[in-house]
């Protein structure tokens, strides 16, 4: 795959160059896959092969980006004049080889083997950004009741603070503060018995990952497939393996480690949610008792929250590589 690249490994110090043709290359891959129709192969496999055998990569640089080139100027003409011979447009094809969320839904449940629908989550900043073709819910719902509706029913949740009947939920995604049985941790110590005093529960409750109280002003929670509203947050709620599909994803391009933020309280509301949207990185939960309780979560499903804008390269990856992990797990 990189093999121009130790022909010319002066190239190597050229990021945007390598993320580009990781970029064409990978998108190729899933042509293999039956992702793509011919014509996006046919623009595709031109690129590589433009890559691979006609310039070297700064040229390739140049082209893209606009660069000066440290090769020859006679080079760059004749390179235009290939591109326009195959009438290639290295953007038209970025926008083309752009999933859209059915896509992206549908590739994660096959990929996955997920029981039901990834759901969409917009947590709306301003009242004009709710549109105008919801009708908020009508029955008082709790936000992991919502996912739960919409993974598995298809249904649309619209919703203001004052439809949302957990409270501690609506808080962990900016709709309002949170109450103070919660707030000074008397619900997880009194009532529920989860920490051993007062202070170790409010320590629980400081340390939740949430947005800014009131910063919400409605939630819309619909299947990825069909969502009325661009999403914050992707909740993806399935089996062990599908988490760790995802979080192997995740390190694939950089490495490292995956550091999961949870608690066994408040799964899917702040961990799932509230942390992704904070942090902007994904988070993996074990699940919460209240979730299981009121909204139907089993004991052997976890809960993974991802960011809209890391969504489609996780697929991606998924889309690629997945497939290869579990032949060699079964193998």
């Amino acid at each position: 795959m990189y093999s121009i690249l130790l022909k010319y490994p002066w190239t190597i110090l050229d990021y945007n160059f390598i993320v580009v043709f990781d970029y064409f290359y990978n998108h190729l891959n899933l042509y293999t896959h039956g992702y793509y129709n011919d014509d996006i192969y046919i623009y595709l496999s031109h690129i590589i092969y433009l890559v691979q055998s006609h310039v070297t990569c700064l040229i390739c640089t140049n082209m893209i980006f606009g660069a000066e080139s440290n090769k020859p100027d006679e080079d760059v003409p004749i390179l235009f004049r290939y591109i326009n011979m195959q009438k290639i447009h290295i953007f038209k094809v970025m926008e083309l080889c752009i999933m859209d969320y059915a896509e992206m839904s549908n590739r994660l449940v096959d990929l996955l083997k997920l029981n039901g629908k990834p759901i969409a989550v917009s947590l709306l900043k301003r009242k004009e950004d709710i549109p105008g073709e919801l009708t908020e819910i009508e029955d008082l719902t709790r936000y992991c009741q919502m996912l739960q509706n919409a993974r598995f029913k298809g249904t649309v949740s619209l919703a203001t603070a004052n439809k949302h009947s957990c409270k501690g939920g609506a808080a962990a995604i900016g709709l309002e503060d949170y109450p103070d049985n919660i707030k000074t941790g008397a619900l997880y110590l009194e009532k529920l018995g989860k920490e051993i005093s007062l202070s170790v529960a409010k320590r629980v409750v400081d340390n939740m990952p949430r947005p800014a109280p009131g910063s919400t002003v409605a939630t819309v929670v619909a299947p990825l497939e069909n969502t009325p509203t661009k999403p914050d947050v992707i909740v993806v709620i399935g089996n062990t393996l599908a988490a760790r599909r995802i979080v192997q994803a995740v390190i694939y391009r950089h490495g490292g480690r995956m550091n999961a933020n949870f608690a066994g309280i408040q799964s899917t509301c702040a961990d799932a949610t509230g942390s992704p949207y904070t942090t902007g990185e994904v988070n993996v939960s074990i699940g919460c008792d209240g979730a299981a309780k009121n909204a139907g979560l089993t004991d052997d499903e976890m809960v993974v929250g991802i960011p809209e804008e890391l969504l489609e390269d996780i697929v991606g990856i998924l889309a690629e590589r997945a497939p290869g992990w579990d032949e060699w797990m079964k193998a």
